[in-house]
This record gives structure tokens, C-alpha cells and sequence, in this order.
């Protein structure tokens, strides 16, 4: 019981805990990314829409498949947009 207490304590901080890291992180960003700071909080803005949104649109389905379901499709999700986000060409660039 205690374990799935603690993994839903950790999926519910995590949205909290990626703006948290963001926000300090913001002009380190605008320099390795080469952008504007309005244009990192165009990224904020856009975070915290989808969160939002996605909180509203997974609540239906999670009540009917259930989370541990819709958890791992999400874990899953996560993963292959890193994925994607970590092999575009400029993340590349700046990389190498």
C-alpha cells in the first residue's frame, strides 16, 4: 500500500518539480539555445497549458482503464518525445 502511495505522491510532484527546475535554468537556456527569454516563456506558457490540459483529458480515461495503465502509456509517451526531442538536429548541434 505504501508503495503506491509514494508512486502517486511522485507522478503528481512531477509536473511542480519540472517548472521548478525550468525557471532558474531559463537564462542559461536563452544562451546555450541562442533565443530570446520571451521566447523560453512562450516554452513556460505552453507547459503549463499542456499539463492542464492533459489533466482534464486523461481524467475520463484513467477512470476507465485505470492509472496503472494510463500511467505506463504516459511513462511510455514521455520517453519516446525525449527520445525525439534528444535526436533533433540542433539539440545535435549544440551538443557536439
Amino acid at each position: 500500500m505504501s508503495i503506491i502511495i509514494t508512486t502517486l505522491i511522485f507522478v503528481v510532484a512531477i509536473p511542480s518539480v519540472a517548472i521548478d527546475i525550468l525557471l532558474p535554468a531559463l537564462p542559461e537556456m536563452a544562451t546555450f539555445f541562442e533565443a530570446d527569454i520571451p521566447q523560453l516563456q512562450f516554452l513556460l506558457s505552453s507547459y503549463t497549458f499542456i499539463i492542464s490540459t492533459f489533466a482534464i483529458l486523461y481524467g475520463p480515461l484513467i477512470d476507465r482503464f485505470g492509472r496503472k495503465k494510463m500511467a505506463l502509456v504516459g511513462l511510455f509517451k514521455w520517453i519516446l518525445y525525449l527520445e525525439i526531442v534528444l535526436m533533433s538536429p540542433r539539440m545535435i548541434k549544440n551538443l557536439s
